[in-house]
């Protein structure tokens, strides 16, 4: 009898804990109106490359982001929150636009643009699983991505 009490009590202690679990996992999750408010922020502010690795890095970030929505790992109802340039249709115009850019090039800096999209890549997966800084910091490189050289 006793040892059906501790089990009991362990089920119960466990049952107990379950709320402050989901909770946490509820705090680690992307609010997307927040991430919204972070792009435009961030827009209005974000100083535009000038080099040719910042360039590529602008690449290699919007192949990124576009990869992530393309794969499906940004869902449309995440992205339904997210101003204009960050859905699907823009997001591949600019990654498409930046991509024709660094094949224009005369000297393109492809290192740069595969670090960038290595970076992109890796920052959205830790954002979508847990670490939602990530996407924000991911948006607001974005920001500063989103004028093309002459």
């Amino acid at each position: 009898m006793r040892t059906m009490n501790r089990k009991a009590l362990i089920v119960l202690s466990s049952l107990a804990a379950l709320p402050a679990t989901i909770a946490m996992a509820a705090d680690k999750a992307v609010v997307w109106s927040e991430v919204s408010s972070q792009y435009d922020n961030a827009a209005k502010t974000a100083a535009q490359p000038t080099t040719e690795a910042g360039y590529a890095r602008c690449a290699g970030y919007w192949s990124g982001w576009r990869k992530a929505i393309d794969d499906g790992a940004l869902r449309n109802d995440d992205l339904g929150q997210l101003p204009v340039a960050l859905k699907a249709s823009e997001a591949n115009r600019l990654a498409e636009a930046w991509e024709a850019y660094l094949d224009r090039a005369d000297d393109p800096d492809f290192v740069s643009y595969k670090r960038a999209q290595t970076e992109a890549n890796a920052m959205l997966a830790e954002g979508l699983t847990g670490t939602p800084e990530s996407v924000s910091a991911m948006v607001k490189l974005l920001a500063g991505c989103t004028v093309l050289p002459k």
